[in-house]
């Protein structure tokens, strides 16, 4: 049975960059102790800087007799069993043996934790370059050689092995890596935000594999490889409060370095806030310091301000033009980022919430640096970021736009539009239904009106009767003429859309709508047809709920009244395409309440007998706040493909 005593050096003072000179020796005696209960903790490392092992602790034993080339233990494994007098020693045993030890002496070799891999006697060991900032047991790799006599079973106990020899030899474990040990004296986080990250930079390769004979394993460093490493380590730090001036540590584990350092050598670091704030460079020489393995540098550490030289100012505008329109009709005042871009990071990352500098501008400060020298790249590379905005008087950002950002040597903006109040060209629609607005030989009788959603579940908040939907294209309304003895009865269709949902509760604004549109009218018998006749308004209502308005109420707030509309079909057949373009029609006080409204009659002729049938096509509804429609000629749904009201 190997009993192990552990110990690390460590001088408590600490100063800005300072190397603790002196041995740090692990030393391994014989001992009987009887096994503890083991459990799944590994090697502590306590604030004095002692190392203590642990339950479940493993180390790996090679062992060969000195005229022989064989090894009669090629990585045995050795569990821990127990601690003996104090808790800085303990007894390590192995219930296998690869085979039976003659009589005899050996060299014994020992690592200390289980290797990423093993190759014969070669082990190979990983740093890596992302670490959490704590004393990791298995990043603190501890080397071991001794001489003595060959290992036998204890009083006939198969499973526990001894030295065979009294006295007994001793194994000396030595640690092979660095450790560094920061912290943020009171009041020198001058960033004033807790710190997320560190980005550490080494002149020479501090992390990654090291290859190396387990039996020997302080041969020289030319007998050490190390492929694959880094000289930058970036700690994240899972809790916040971790360099918050606390009394608590950062870890990093390193490799010892190949060479000494000279007056050029400096370590660089860099401090990532919680909020995303970069910190102005630390540089300290490391002239003259050794960073031996084994041994603990303490790093008294300030934190500086930011680093505005780190950050690109972006500012997002909208020009209001043809290829950036402003379709709302008044400037944007807050800007919420749906998706920042994969490439950059925003000086705000918990803030997706950016309210503007005036005019509709917005300003956010990204990093965009190259991993090494924090400089920025010339480019953005198309980096795209998806927004949506909020205006004075209209919650607008459930549509998004995305934009492309512009190269950061450029002071160009990145340039955003704004999506209408409210729009409807009917591209959502899925099912085409029609609500007794078809032709027919004889329908006397007025139509009742009913929320439209459930014709089709788009149109939530719609009502109407004898109504009709071409799924995908447009809607229209159905007017009914039936004459007799030069006695005209005339049936009217109406349809109301849903509120204009999207001004605040609050807010009432003059506002504008424009809409397109065509006619038609057919009478199966020659008899003077006449026109479709439109009025068109808005109506306020009360309450929070939809209702489906009657078709035969007036309409509260007319701005068209019994115009004639052109025929531009003469036939039975559904056409739903349309042609026309209505003049701007101003709201004067357009609420959340309010809700547009077409109620359609007809200018059939009276005569001895004969019917008619009128209908009012409508499609591409466009409501801007202010006193026209802004940019009503363009394609919509090329800014926003997804738009829903």
């Amino acid at each position: 049975m190997l009993s192990i005593c552990l110990v690390i050096a460590c001088d408590k003072g600490e100063q800005s960059v300072s190397i603790i000179d002196g041995d740090s020796l692990v030393e391994v005696v014989i001992s009987t102790a009887e096994p503890t209960s083991e459990s799944a903790t590994r090697t502590q490392l306590l604030d004095s800087g002692e190392v203590r092992w642990s339950a479940g602790d493993i180390i790996r034993v090679w062992a060969k007799a000195t005229n022989s080339n064989d090894y009669a233990l090629a990585g045995q494994d050795f569990k821990f069993a127990g601690y003996n007098a104090t808790y800085n020693s303990a007894d390590f045993k192995t219930t296998l043996l690869a085979n039976q030890m003659p009589d005899g002496n050996y060299k014994y070799g020992a690592v200390y934790p289980t290797p990423k891999s093993q190759n014969g006697v070669r082990v190979t060991y990983s740093l890596p370059s992302v670490q959490y900032g704590t004393y990791d047991p298995k990043l603190d790799v501890m080397t071991a050689q001794a001489d003595g006599r060959a290992l036998h079973t204890a009083d006939a106990t198969p499973d526990v092995i001894e030295w065979n020899e009294m006295p007994q030899p001793k194994l000396s474990f030595s640690h092979m890596f660095h450790l560094i040990r920061i912290r943020v004296p009171e009041s020198k986080n001058l960033l004033g935000d807790p710190i997320k990250q560190l980005d550490i930079i080494f002149p020479y390769p501090v992390v990654g594999d090291v290859e190396f004979d387990a039996t020997y394993p302080n041969n020289p460093a030319s007998q050490k490889t190390y492929p694959n490493t880094s000289n930058k380590i970036t700690v994240i730090l899972p809790d916040n409060e971790l360099l918050d001036a606390n009394g608590r540590y950062v870890w990093l584990h390193i490799f010892p370095p190949l060479r000494a350092m000279t007056q050029n050598d400096e370590l660089r670091i860099r401090a990532l806030s919680k909020s995303g704030v970069i910190s102005q460079e630390i540089k300290t020489s490391l002239n003259g310091k050794t960073f031996l393995g084994g041994h603990i540098t303490p790093i008294a550490l300030t934190i500086p301000q930011s680093d505005e030289n780190a950050y690109k100012e972006i500012t997002f505008s909208c020009p209001d033009n043809s290829s950036y329109p402003n379709f709302l009709g008044e400037n944007a005042t807050t800007m919420y980022v749906r998706e920042w871009p994969a490439a950059f990071k925003p000086i705000k990352s918990q803030s997706a919430t950016i309210s503007s500098s005036g005019n509709g501008e917005f300003k956010v400060k990204f990093y965009y640096l190259n991993n090494e020298d924090y400089q920025f790249n010339t480019t953005s590379n198309g980096a795209q970021m998806t927004v949506a905005f909020d205006s004075a008087n209209a919650s607008v950002n459930h549509n998004n736009f995305t934009t492309t950002l512009p190269d950061f040597v450029s002071d160009t903006p990145a340039y955003y539009a704004l999506p209408y109040l409210f729009f409807e060209d009917f591209v959502n629609t899925t099912k085409s239904f029609e609500y007794k607005s078809e032709h027919t030989g004889s329908d006397a009788t007025e139509a009742s009106s009913k929320m439209l959603n459930g014709e089709d579940s788009y149109l939530v908040g719609w009502s109407g009767g004898r109504v009709g939907l071409a799924a995908g294209k447009s809607l229209r309304i159905y007017s009914r003429a039936e004459t007799g003895f030069w006695v005209v009865n005339r049936n009217t269709g109406r349809v109301d859309s849903k509120k204009m949902s999207r001004l605040n509760d609050n807010s009432t604004v003059v506002s504008t709508v424009v809409f397109d549109y065509s006619g038609g009218a057919y009478s199966g018998v020659n008899s003077d047809l006449g026109n479709p006749l439109i009025t068109f308004g808005y109506t306020n209502i009360s309450g929070s709920e939809e209702t489906a308005i009657k078709v035969t109420d007036n309409i509260s707030n007319i701005i068209i009244d019994s115009k004639s509309i052109e025929n531009d079909y003469i036939g039975e057949n559904a056409i739903y395409d349309v042609k026309h373009t209505f003049e701007y029609c101003k709201i004067a006080n357009c609420s959340n309440k309010t809700r547009l409204s077409w109620s359609l009659s007809n200018s059939h002729g009276s005569q001895f007998g004969g019917n008619g049938s009128y209908w009012f096509y409508i499609d591409n509804i466009k409501v801007s706040i202010g006193g026209s429609v802004k940019h009503a000629g363009l394609e919509y749904r090329n800014f926003f493909p997804n738009h829903t009201n």
